[in-house]
């Protein structure tokens, strides 16, 4: 049997994948669960970490029965949502739910930080703002709110390293995903200083690697769960923002990529770190040696469409299902038909809060400028105009920062669409590129694993042979001259709700209301 497959474990926000890849990099099976989070109370998402470790066994024991006969797997690696915080035991078991990277609770801890080490610090030595989103707050929390819990924490681990350890009992971390909790430095070590000024042992984060290196092994407990034989070489992968880009061919300065899936994600690569005077975006490690990633992220976009489908959109859903579609085609249809810039209607996506440009957590969704006379597509359309408006937003900072993009190269489940391709192409005003697979993370975090196995001489290489340009959309200049109209006017009234303390008072309002209980009074 040839050792020729590599297997991908890639655990989302909402769902997990288990992709295969032969020496190609041509995807010959794959499965997928979705799963619920847990919302406890405002600004609290948290996941049950057993939830993931259980899809990442069934989706991989149904790709390993898809296997293709007489192939074996050379390889496992695994990608994931960064940031999100599992506290455990020195067994690796769960000591209290995730903490998930779209949590907002731990605001307080975010000050605190902010007066013991201060905002330009943490900027300068870690390339990331202080904010909820990133792993150290939470760990603050943590420790603040369940003492007892940050006393018995033997390792925070991140998403990536859950299912590493479940698979090979081992604690280890790739660089990329440590670069995302606020405690590791530019210079790819746990900056003790920072952790020594918030009173955080540094022994309580996982050794970090750089991504695609070999960590360990399958174990015979995991062979059994998940089908896949004991002994299988297992990598370190990336972040799933970082192997996104890998997938998409974003491995040389100068390229740009927008991935959209539950958030979206615009990247370009650096040969060195470089900082916003601003502090707008942000600068992280790559998952290809030696390099960094210019970063802006945004927490709720796909998912705010997904939540459209769900809440608000029962009668497509059931006519998709009579038809054998997929309900985002029958959305997608109904926003087609109607104007570009939606007759002025505006989504402003912060269902959890804003990242990248604003750092607002308590900013909220806002669906303006209606009337009578609106129509459901025009609705439909603004939301997906208003996702692109927020990602243009952080594209032409980057710009400012680092030149224009020559093409922006976008992925995730959203692009799917041509039409939404489309209204990129027509805000963003730049050349939209699809690559040859959708969803790129998976292609990355096995294209990572191609130099240690012998399989390409290097990342770069193996990038150039197999990533492809399949589609392209062209901006129409009409088209962009009014979203820039109207990117101008959604970021006013973002503006004018932040200044006049609107998000404050509905965030303590929400607080209010959310306390008394369903159905109290």
């Amino acid at each position: 049997m040839a050792d020729d497959i590599i297997l991908v474990i890639d655990v989302g926000t909402t769902s997990a994948r288990s992709l295969l890849f032969d020496r190609e990099f041509r995807m010959v099976a794959s499965s997928a669960r979705e799963y619920q989070n847990s919302y406890p109370g405002p600004f609290l998402v948290e996941q049950d970490p057993d939830v993931w470790w259980r899809a990442a066994t069934e989706v991989s024991k149904e790709a390993m029965e898809a296997k293709p006969s007489g192939s074996g797997v050379a390889a496992v690696i695994v990608t994931s949502q960064r940031a999100t915080v599992i506290p455990v035991d020195k067994n690796g078991r769960a000591l209290r739910p995730a903490i998930l990277w779209q949590d907002n609770r731990s605001m307080p801890q975010c000050r605190r930080i902010r007066e013991t080490v201060g905002t330009a610090e943490i900027y300068k030595r870690t390339g990331l703002k202080i904010n909820p989103y990133f792993s150290l707050p939470k760990i603050l929390w943590i420790k603040e709110h369940e003492p007892e819990t940050f006393e018995a924490t033997h390792k925070f681990l991140l998403v990536h390293d859950f299912i590493l350890h479940r698979l090979t009992e081992r604690f280890v971390t790739d660089q990329s995903h440590a670069s995302r909790t606020m405690a590791y430095n530019l210079r790819r070590r746990w900056d003790e200083d920072i952790l020594g000024a918030v009173g955080v042992d540094a022994t309580k984060f996982c050794r970090a690697v750089p991504s695609g290196e070999r960590v360990g092994a399958v174990s015979a407990g995991a062979a059994r769960l998940t089908a896949i034989p004991e002994g299988t070489p297992v990598f370190a992968g990336a972040g799933d923002q970082q192997a996104a880009a890998v997938g998409m061919g974003i491995v040389v300065a100068g390229t740009f990529m927008a991935n959209t899936g539950t958030g979206s994600f615009v990247l370009s690569p650096l040969n060195e770190p470089v900082l916003d005077p601003q502090e707008r975006v942000l600068c992280t490690i790559s998952a290809v040696p030696g390099k960094w990633l210019q970063e802006a992220g945004m927490y709720t976009t796909g998912s705010v469409y997904r939540w459209f489908r769900d809440q608000m959109s029962t009668k497509e859903v059931e006519t998709a299902r009579e038809r054998g579609l997929d309900p985002y085609d029958l959305l997608n249809e109904q926003a087609s038909t109607a104007p570009v810039g939606s007759s002025g209607v505006m989504w402003i996506p912060h269902f959890t809060g804003s990242l990248a440009p604003y750092w607002n957590p308590i900013s909220k969704g806002v669906l303006f400028n209606l009337s009578l006379g609106t129509t459901r597509a025009e609705v439909i359309r603004a939301l997906l105009e208003g996702i692109a408006i927020e990602v243009g937003k952080n594209i032409s900072i980057m710009e400012e920062i680092g030149g224009k993009a020559r093409e922006i190269r976008v992925a995730g489940g959203a692009t799917k669409s041509p039409f939404f391709n489309q209204v990129q192409a027509d805000v963003y005003g730049t050349r939209v590129v699809t690559t040859n697979f959708a969803e790129a993370t998976g292609l990355g975090a096995a294209l990572l694993a191609a130099p240690s196995l012998g399989w390409h001489p290097s990342l770069e290489k193996a990038v150039d042979k197999v990533v492809q340009v399949v589609s392209r959309y062209e901006p129409y200049q009409d088209a962009h001259v009014r979203y820039k109209e109207l990117a101008k006017l959604h970021h006013e009234l973002y503006r004018t709700l932040q200044e006049g303390g609107i998000f404050e008072n509905a965030a303590a309002l929400s607080e209010k209301l959310g306390a008394g209980g369903p159905g109290k009074g």
